[in-house]
């Protein structure tokens, strides 16, 4: 059901505090460079101002970085 997870860890997030279990969560960041932030990427090119996002690399990289496990590429896709 919808009750509350064992064992978790909240990060202080809005719109709301985000709970999660440590051993059952991963996180997935998808080419952010490229793909969202970077000019002349996918969010440029669907019209939207990727100039708001660049706020959010640090707190990404902090929840990145302190998740005490190493990162995994799993793999790239490119489309031409």
């Amino acid at each position: 059901g919808g009750g509350r997870l064992m064992n978790t860890i909240q990060i202080d997030a809005t719109p709301f505090a985000y709970p999660f279990a440590p051993g059952k969560t991963a996180l997935v960041v998808i080419d952010m460079q490229r793909d969202f932030i970077e000019p002349g990427g996918f969010g440029a090119s669907l019209g939207n101002d990727v100039t708001r996002l660049v706020p959010s690399i640090a707190p990404i990289s902090v929840v990145a970085s302190s998740s005490g496990t190493a990162a995994t590429r799993i793999g790239s896709i490119v489309a031409s």
